[in-house]
């Protein structure tokens, strides 16, 4: 099974570093990040046990794959908006760092990264590293990393460093580098990038990129994700070949006697590559079509619709459709008939008299949640009416989790029919009445979800109606003083928060100062920081102090102080890394550095990468994805765009990466 693995090891877990040696495929006259490749980078590769990543990674995010919580990791960004709320007060006052004068009234340094520190010292630092290191994980995160801090006039000069890595003999690294070039987006790397998924040696050689033997699976699965993020903002002439190739992906595995992870990543990726729309153009017949000749927006939703239906395709592939299908349709607002044509399919897998397979079934349920809105509309009245019956019809209890959190999203999205949150006033088919009754009398991996589910609909909603429905929050508050432990204590305050539930402060105060250490302090702290109750800093700032045996709630502590506008949590994280021995724990507070983007961190990450004697191979590797992160320019992770939405119960085995380092999807 798809799953997310973000379980959470063992505390105290100190990283034994394994090492091989591997014979690297470059010519050593390739042109790298800072002039010729050194020879002796390209003979003997040293590298760390791809083991201790993951482990590492899995101590960071400190979840397992049936929780809420992995719900909540692959979407955190989208509601926490970190790096707006710090980049919200736009200097830094009074830092003893910066200030030569004695005025303490003068600003003396922007939170975020300027270009100009970025060239001048980030990219520098990664092509430092690049050019010296034998370690894959280093290597792995320094590529990664260049490809996030370039702009669009230093593209160009990253691809060339990034490009002479795609053949290289560790398969980690080759898969890094294909996700770089994805990150990177340079239209100049498209036909490489589809001559790695097509496992076209040939073409990749043309280029001066030796390959040993065939490709990877994984790699060219990677390829497939990477033409997506690359095409998803370009002109429509990259976008129609790289949908052709992707298309053309998905299309090779039907009867196909390969492995399905190469299609299973072109089915999501595509998604990300709307073609330009043509509503005059009539609407091909999808089950004769050449999947090769899609020219508009609508014959590809068209296309992927009627793929759905194949049952010859394996079921990992069409487990991805839906959610790429429901991407296509948020482009085609205007396509009446193609909405309609998708998305009765899409009802039909997931609740139809000839229903499909529980992965098929889970991934409708997560793009009916993205498909529908809260209007009277036919067709969303269908699908909010599906997702209602699932809870009462659908014995699996993980499709349940997913379609309660689908129902939240739909009843909470505005459309453009009547009577838009008409069903939340205690109409018919109320989906807050839906998910109340769930909270009171579902399992308890179901009340935890149906308690997210309400948070995320009043989270919504507020956009349009600011103060949160009584009744839900006075549930939710009751429900988590009944609750003293555990991971429902943890979704109800998480909750809480989403709902900004002002009212709720003292009652999280109080559970904080009670919790301790214990599993549900760190959502307990991303509540408060949600509200913007700066009451809780000072015991915020005592957690993160304590934390350091407990990598996944620093970070969560971390991130509630940033968002709170502590502007002394990035010196009070940096001191704190620097008293530490315990690789887990310098890794949270290095990868918290990167997420808050504070450019005060960038000194410290820059030393911690070119520290090769005194430093750990790992805390070097997690400072130069941090480095990545701060100086990423977006808003959001690039991750995001895959990670959202994705139907996590669909075997396929990836290297989608935390911040592109380990798996984040890998298979049972």
């Amino acid at each position: 099974m798809l799953r997310t693995h973000l379980i959470a090891a063992l505390v105290g877990f100190a990283p034994t570093l394994c090492f091989g040696r591997i014979a690297a495929q470059q010519d050593a006259s390739t042109p790298g990040p800072v002039g010729p490749r050194q020879a002796e980078q390209l003979g003997e590769f040293e590298f760390d046990s791809r083991e201790q990543w993951i482990h590492t990674l899995r101590l960071l995010r400190g979840v397992d794959g049936a929780s809420w919580r992995v719900w909540w990791e692959l979407h955190r960004d989208e509601y926490l908006h970190l790096k707006d709320n710090v980049y919200a007060s736009p200097v830094v006052q009074g830092s003893d760092e910066c200030y030569l004068a004695p005025s303490p009234a003068w600003a003396c340094e922007e939170l975020r990264p300027s270009v100009e520190r970025v060239v001048q010292e980030t990219l520098p630092a990664l092509f430092e590293v690049l050019a010296t290191t034998r370690s894959a994980s280093i290597t792995q995160a320094s590529l990664i990393a260049a490809a996030r801090s370039g702009d669009e006039q230093r593209r160009g000069a990253i691809a060339r460093s990034i490009e002479p890595y795609l053949g290289h003999a560790n398969e980690d690294v080759a898969a890094s580098a294909v996700l770089a070039l994805g990150v990177l987006g340079s239209a100049h790397d498209l036909d490489l990038l589809r001559a790695v998924l097509r496992d076209d040696v040939e073409a990749l050689a043309a280029r001066r990129i030796a390959v040993q033997g065939r490709i990877s699976m994984r790699v060219r699965a990677c390829a497939g994700y990477a033409l997506g993020l690359l095409a998803r903002g370009a002109d429509s002439a990259t976008r129609t070949r790289a949908a052709s190739a992707l298309m053309g992906g998905i299309s090779c595995a039907n009867g196909s006697s390969e492995p399905s992870q190469v299609a299973a990543a072109c089915a999501l990726a595509i998604g990300l590559v709307p073609l330009d729309s043509d509503l005059f153009a009539p609407l091909p017949d999808a089950h004769t079509q050449r999947w090769s000749s899609v020219r508009s927006l609508e014959e590809q939703i068209v296309s992927l619709s009627a793929a759905l239906e194949q049952r010859e395709l394996p079921v990992q592939v069409r487990a991805q459709l839906p959610t790429s299908i429901a991407r296509l349709l948020a482009r085609a607002p205007q396509s009446a008939a193609v909405r309609e044509l998708a998305t009765r399919r899409i009802l039909a897998a997931f609740s139809g008299s000839d229903r499909d397979s529980a992965e098929v079934r889970a991934g409708c349920a997560i793009a009916l949640g993205v498909i529908g809105d809260s209007d009277q509309d036919r067709l969303d009245v269908d699908v909010r009416r599906a997702l209602e019956d699932a809870l009462t019809n659908e014995s699996d209890t993980r499709i349940r989790c997913d379609v309660m959190l689908a129902l939240a999203r739909v009843a909470s999205r505005a459309g453009v029919g009547p009577g838009s949150f008409a069903s939340l006033d205690n109409g018919r088919g109320d989906p807050r009445a839906v998910l109340l009754d769930q909270l009171s009398r579902g399992t308890s991996a179901e009340r935890a979800h149906a308690a997210l589910a309400l948070g995320v609909l009043e989270h919504h909603v507020a956009s349009v109606r600011p103060a949160p429905s009584v009744r839900v929050v006075t549930a939710l508050r009751e429900a988590l003083a009944r609750v003293t432990e555990g991971e429902e204590a943890g979704a109800l305050a998480l909750a809480l928060g989403l709902a900004r539930d002002r009212d709720a402060s003292p009652l999280l105060l109080e559970r904080l100062a009670a919790a301790g250490q214990r599993s549900s302090a760190g959502p307990l702290a991303l509540a408060l920081g949600l509200l913007g109750e700066t009451d809780a800093i000072a015991a915020l700032r005592k957690l993160v102090a304590d934390a350091t045996f407990d990598p996944a709630l620093l970070r969560d502590a971390g991130t509630a102080l940033a968002l709170l506008g502590d502007k002394d949590v990035v010196p009070q994280l940096i001191e704190l890394q620097r008293g530490t021995s315990s690789v887990p724990a310098r890794s949270a507070i290095l990868a918290t550095l990167g997420e808050i983007g504070d450019a005060r961190a960038l000194a410290t990450l820059v030393g911690i990468v070119r520290d090769a004697e005194g430093q750990p191979t790992l805390v070097r590797a997690f400072a130069a994805a941090a480095l990545g992160t701060c100086s990423d320019r977006a808003a959001r992770p690039w991750t995001a765009l895959l990670h959202a939405d994705t139907n996590q119960r669909a075997s396929v085995r990836s290297e989608l990466a935390f911040e592109g380092l380990a798996g984040a999807f890998e298979s049972d």
